[in-house]
């Protein structure tokens, strides 16, 4: 929050009403999909984590939990880098979301191969490097919404999070016992959807358009 306050406009131009209401509906069901979707994928790849310990000997309990540290520190990184550097003043967030869901998928690629621990640590790395870097972008668009509507926009990310979150890891659970090591490739099918919207609609995640003189 330190990090948003420091960095989002004091003021943002006006628009049109109608302008505003087509444009704020649109880039709300973007930032709900985007956020329900890498939740989903985030949670189905964590309980993942988890039950390929079960299924590989050499794996113990200790290296686990070393992985969900790695994780915790490489989405610290990234928000780090993103708000010191000012990034998503000087990049457009599309173009930030379209980098974190490929690098997502690279590290689930690398997931759903790896052969040795070093490429599973290789791989959750990437993956958390990528929802790491998506999630803040997502919050930092919905921070632009106009004052009498944040609220209600940040109360369904939330909600739009929890339950991408709650289906991820029925879904993960299901994937894990049915296809094992490879249930890491079909979660990286919807950050492949997702991608292909967000190329297909250039203005699909724009910024969220503030009203008024205080803006956002």
């Amino acid at each position: 929050m330190p990090g948003l306050a420091r960095t989002l406009p004091i003021r943002q131009a006006q628009l049109p009403d109608s302008d505003v209401a087509t444009t704020g509906q649109q880039g709300m069901s973007a930032l709900l999909w985007l956020s329900g979707v890498v939740m989903f994928v985030l949670s189905g790849f964590e309980l993942g984590i988890v039950l390929q310990g079960q299924q590989h000997a050499n794996l113990t309990t200790q290296q686990i939990a070393l992985m969900f540290v790695e994780c915790s520190l490489v989405m610290l990184v990234i928000n780090a880098v993103l708000f010191f550097t000012s990034l998503l003043d000087k990049v457009p967030a599309r173009v930030v979301i379209a980098f974190g869901l490929l690098i997502g998928m690279a590290g689930l690629a690398v997931m759903a191969l790896h052969r040795t621990d070093s490429w599973m640590y290789l791989g959750v790395s990437l993956t958390s490097a990528g929802t790491g870097l998506v999630l803040p972008v997502i919050t930092f668009l919905a921070a632009g919404a106009a004052h009498q509507k944040l609220g209600a926009t940040m109360g369904g990310l939330a909600a739009a999070a929890g339950f991408g979150q709650t289906l991820g890891s029925a879904a993960g659970g299901w994937l894990f016992g049915s296809l094992a090591q490879r249930s890491f490739g079909w979660l990286a099918l919807p950050l492949v959807i997702t991608l292909f919207m967000l190329l297909a609609r250039p203005r699909w995640c724009a910024r969220q358009p503030a009203r008024g003189g205080n803006g956002a």
